[in-house]
């Protein structure tokens, strides 16, 4: 996968979408094994427009997992509010965030009332 999906699979949920994600496959690996059967995991996102700089991502993770005589599934949706920049890069921060601080941990000027 390239940087850009590792950093933005790892931002969703604050990182815990990317732990659920690992359960999930291992989960259904396991029950695919174990019962000689097909299992399936299901990736979902949608994108809606929350200002003129955010949008909330609600992710869904979706999987079916065999067992003796039939299967199970699970359904796990969250959200997450992120910013989008330039050319639809999505973060948690935002693409031009000023400086807050200086280096010896002092508010800048231009954050100053």
């Amino acid at each position: 996968m390239s940087d850009e999906v590792n950093e933005f699979f790892g931002e969703l949920g604050a990182g815990v979408f990317e732990q659920k994600l690992v359960r999930a496959i291992s989960q259904t690996a396991l029950a695919v094994m174990q019962n000689e059967k097909t299992g399936e995991i299901t990736l979902k996102f949608k994108i809606a427009p929350v200002s003129s700089s955010q949008a909330r991502v609600t992710h869904s993770i979706i999987t079916k997992a065999p067992t003796l005589n039939g299967e199970t599934s699970e359904k796990n949706v969250t959200n997450t509010i992120m910013y989008v920049g330039t050319k639809g890069k999505m973060s948690v921060f935002p693409e031009n965030q000023l400086q807050m601080f200086s280096k010896s941990g002092e508010t800048t000027a231009t954050n100053q009332g």
